[in-house]
Order: C-alpha cells, then structure tokens, then sequence
C-alpha cells in the first residue's frame, strides 16, 4: 500500500459518473443529482449493531464524546464515538443510487478496542439492503496526530475478502478483524476501508473509508488511548470514498 491511504488499490472503469458521498452532489436532492451516488441516508432502514449490542436502540450506550458528520446521529451521518480511553466505534449509513432509482442503504461499521500498544477493530461490519458482491474489508495503521494526514505504517496491512453478500445480511471481517501491534509513535489512527460491486455495474467497485479517532501515548509510554472525536482529534482526510 502507498502513502497514507488505501485507497490505491485497483482502479476499474466506472459505467457510470460516480459521486461518492460528494457534499455537492449529496446537498442536492435526489432527482437533481447525477450518475450513480452514494450519499449519508435521509433515513436510517439498517439497525445500528453497537447500539443494539450495548443498549436498546431508544437509548444509546453512555459515551464520553461524539462526533458526527454533517452533523445529524438520526439518519446517516457518519459518527465516531469514544466510550472512554480504550474504547470507541465507527458507524454510517448511506442511501446509494441514481436520480431515477434509490438502490437501497448500505452501512458500514467498527469497533476499536486498545490494550497497550495493541488495538484491535472487531467487528468490522457490511450490510446492505441489496445484493453486492465482491465485498472486502481493508486495514492499514496511520502515523498521523490530529488534523493529520500522516503515513502508512510499513508492514501494518490486512484485508479479508468476503465475495458475496446477499440484500439484508450482516457480513463481517473474519475471523478477527484488523490487529496491529505497534508502539513506536507518539499519535496513530486506523483507517479501514469496505469495498464492493453492485450487480448492475460489474465492472465498477466502489469504496468507502474511515479513519479512527487519533489513539496517542505519551513520553514513550506503550499504552495508548483516546481522547476525544472532534475534528482536532481525528486525521485529515478521515473519511469519504470513491
């Protein structure tokens, strides 16, 4: 993998112009916006898997912050929250589809967990509300502090391929998501990206990507832990797609 991203992997022809979750194009409504999108949903269909774990689904877990893209927990906002100093996740829904036709919702989540200088992101989930195929699940470890863009750390890349996933069914990074060991750096944030083919297109996989909040130790000290999730606490560049 090359510089910070994951996002190098293996180009293929679109059949279509792609806006993947683009402001612009996801600012306007769905009539208006052109080619094949994939946008933050205007209503959330797919559970929320953490929040139904760790609570019921009217009353979310306690955590000690929260940041959500653009802004909205109802619907489909990308949020990463903090439980506390070893614990925290990522989660998302997006509608995808074209100014004729609204496909369906895909959402995409993780859950980090830190001990030492390990963190482990388990689960890593994929679900959507169609079939796709070639599912993959992408893992790297970033040198970046907040507002960073950082590297990639050498040596710190996982993936598992998942292949296809029926409408409706919850599909995940096995058999125990993405682990890096590594206490070398002062600040560092994994960056997992979800992958997959719509049926229709064949030839055109679209990617999704999201960068953890920064975990960070001090004074050389091999225990790492969080802080909080505004923009100062996350990479730039923490997420998005294409």
């Amino acid at each position: 993998m090359a510089s910070a991203s994951i996002r190098n992997s293996e180009q293929h022809a679109a059949a279509l112009p792609r806006h993947i979750l683009d402001p612009k194009t996801c600012a306007l409504p769905v009539p208006e916006r052109t080619g094949i999108w994939l946008c933050p949903a205007a209503k959330k269909v797919l559970p929320s898997k953490f929040e139904e774990a760790k609570s019921s689904p009217q009353d979310p877990p306690v955590y000690r912050d929260r940041y959500c893209w653009p802004g909205d927990q109802v619907h489909g906002s990308a949020c990463w929250t903090v439980l506390n100093d070893f614990e925290g996740y990522f989660e998302m829904w997006s509608d995808f589809g074209t100014a004729d036709e609204v496909y369906g919702q895909v959402s995409y989540a993780a859950e980090y967990a830190l001990v030492g200088s390990l963190v482990n992101v388990r689960p890593v989930t994929y679900n959507a509300t169609f079939d796709t195929q070639g599912v993959t699940f992408e893992g790297n470890t970033l040198d970046a502090c907040g507002g960073q863009t950082g590297s990639a750390i050498p040596n710190a890349y996982g993936f598992s391929h998942v292949g296809t996933v029926p409408a409706n069914t919850s599909t995940f990074w096995n058999p125990n998501g993405y682990t890096n060991y590594n206490g070398e750096h002062d600040c560092k944030s994994i960056e997992i990206q979800w992958s997959f083919i719509f049926p229709e297109y064949p030839d055109t996989t679209y990617y999704l990507y999201a960068k953890s909040p920064v975990m960070w130790s001090l004074d050389d000290d091999p225990l790492y832990r969080f802080h909080n999730t505004q923009p100062n606490d996350l990479p730039a560049d923490f997420f998005g797609g294409r």
